[in-house]
């Protein structure tokens, strides 16, 4: 009985996860036609964001997020 539950919490959660990634297919092309890419980050935590002496965010997520929308 037990593994029955289970299976049927297995099933309901692939097909929540496939139904959510289906509605947002499009999502790609729309960053395409804008051309923009908007990303948000925190600038507290050393060295993965944080503000330079003329305050500008730099670190390793701001970085990273540059190079993925140069590769889009």
């Amino acid at each position: 009985m037990l593994n029955r539950y289970f299976s049927i919490i297995a099933w309901g959660l692939l097909l929540g996860v496939l139904g959510v990634t289906a509605a947002r297919a499009d999502v790609l092309d729309d960053i395409k036609k804008k051309g923009v890419l908007v990303v948000g980050t925190k600038a507290d935590y050393r060295p993965f964001g944080f503000l330079d002496p003329s305050g500008k965010i730099v670190g390793f997520e701001p970085d990273l997020a540059a190079d993925v929308a140069k590769r889009l």
